[in-house]
């Protein structure tokens, strides 16, 4: 009975050891978020301490982009608009290069088909003179040579 009580304790200081090891790898673990916590706040505190003339800088400037971006969107709206134009022209254009193609297609397809069907018509043609020049083979190989 008390080597069961003996392994039971032995196991509760193993569960407990285990336990006390996790805790410090947690601790370790805050203390590393903790630290780089304080250095974000550092950046953050020299960011806020930044001259105000740098922050008027910083508006002029931003004025400055805005007034930019409108004299751009002016202009742009006048090019847009030809453009545009030029896009429209460009695609009327493009289909009628695309209802050319679709017809050269279609001529070439039918052309395909007609050579095809010659094709056929010539090897028809073929088989049937072998046909003939066979059965003339054999016309002679059994009369003999013609007698002239």
């Amino acid at each position: 009975m008390s080597d069961a009580l003996a392994l039971m304790q032995i196991a509760e200081k193993e569960a407990i050891a285990a336990k006390l090891q996790a805790a410090r790898d947690k601790e370790a673990t805050l203390e590393e978020d903790k630290k780089d916590l304080n250095e974000r706040a550092d950046d953050l505190k020299a960011f806020q301490d930044v001259p105000d003339d740098t922050l008027d800088a910083h508006t002029r400037a931003r004025t400055a982009e805005v007034a930019l971006a409108d004299t751009q969107k002016r202009l742009e709206s006048h090019e847009l608009t030809k453009a545009k134009e030029k896009a429209e022209a460009d695609l009327q254009k493009a289909k009628l290069e695309l209802e050319t193609m679709a017809q050269e297609k279609t001529s070439v397809k039918l052309e395909c088909d007609s050579l095809l069907r010659q094709q056929k018509e010539l090897k028809d043609q073929l088989e049937h003179q072998k046909a003939e020049v066979e059965a003339y083979i054999q016309e002679i190989d059994v009369r003999g040579p013609p007698v002239t």
